[in-house]
């Protein structure tokens, strides 16, 4: 029974109870920019139009609607909703290969989907349309391939400039890992942002995941690296031209600076933590000599006199990092 608790949040209203042989991963766009995958999985819990889909993704996660053994509402035909899973990408088939790049979380879609792939027996490949018709082969397909094999719709979602080829290089990367104390670098989420050591840790995954997928193109980098010029390399400012066409060499470099900063601030913290500590040390060993009696104020006065952590941010990091 493939439900997944951890992303689940259905069941919708309406959806085929019977378990039917999967075949299929079937590709549609919600073409509501206003509703995130976590808003369209509630709205079908009580949409009233009989559509449903077993996945919804958007640029911050993926979110399971229905077990993918039984059926969903989404290919307007019946060999669609008995062999398709259906993923509702947040998005518009009108939109560049650009904006469908920018705009999905494509780490959390591919860990999931490789698990769809494992439980179903399905290929992580391109179908063409007469593959489709011939009932063959598995793989992923989209909502506009199955209007031209089953009918049932005019529907020409996700549209022509949805990245199906790095889904499936994603899909395909999957054997391979990188691991480090139980993360994934490239199928796992990034971590919080609230200090710089994490900010590091965040980076390293954009860059491995880059590198994993044999992405060169300058702006897979741009986000990571805001460089300045060859003769000097500093992070620039957000509306700097010197931010666009990043290199492997600048993106490193932010890693890099990201990773001493936090080092430097933990090591910094960490030294008041001490002067903190054996100052509270000091002041048990001086109250534990007196006689409780014989505590005053001017006693205990100088043992009060703790300097407060710092909590200043001195490590120079540029308020456009902050």
């Amino acid at each position: 029974m493939p439900i997944y608790p951890d992303i689940y949040f259905g069941p919708p209203k309406h959806f085929g109870p019977q378990k039917t042989k999967k075949k299929y991963i079937a590709i549609h766009s919600t073409e509501n920019l206003n509703a995130s995958a976590r808003d369209e999985a509630s709205y079908a819990k009580r949409r009233p139009d009989s559509v449903s889909s077993h996945y919804y993704a958007d640029k911050k996660e993926v979110v399971q609607s229905l077990d993918t053994d039984l059926r969903a509402f989404h290919a307007g035909s019946t060999e669609g909703n008995n062999s398709a899973i259906s993923w509702e990408f947040c998005g518009r088939a009108s939109w560049s290969r650009k904006q469908w790049l920018e705009n999905i979380n494509w780490a959390a879609v591919a860990k999931q989907m490789r698990k769809d792939l494992k439980a179903h027996n399905i290929e992580p490949r391109d179908l063409t349309l007469q593959e489709i018709k011939d009932g063959k082969l598995t793989g992923l397909i989209t909502h506009y391939e199955m209007r031209d094999a089953w009918g049932g719709t005019d529907h020409w979602d996700p549209g022509p400039n949805f990245p199906i080829d790095h889904l499936i290089s994603l899909l395909k990367g999957g054997g391979m890992s990188w691991d480090y104390r139980g993360y994934d670098y490239v199928n796992d989420s990034p971590t919080t942002k609230d200090h710089q050591t994490a900010r590091a840790h965040e980076y390293t995954h954009r860059l491995v995941g880059a590198l994993f997928n044999g992405s060169t193109k300058h702006n897979a980098l741009d986000a990571i690296a805001y460089p300045g010029t060859e003769d000097d390399p500093r992070p620039t400012g957000a509306n700097d031209p010197g931010r666009k066409n990043a290199s492997w060499r600048y993106a490193l470099q932010r890693i890099w600076r990201f990773s001493f900063w936090g080092y430097n601030r933990t090591v910094s913290i960490e030294a008041k933590v001490d002067a903190l500590m054996a100052k509270v040390d000091a002041l048990a060993e001086a109250v534990g000599s007196l006689q409780v009696s014989q505590i005053t104020a001017q006693d205990v006065a100088p043992y009060l006199r703790i300097v407060a952590i710092d909590d200043e941010d001195d490590t120079g990091v540029d308020s456009e990092d902050q």
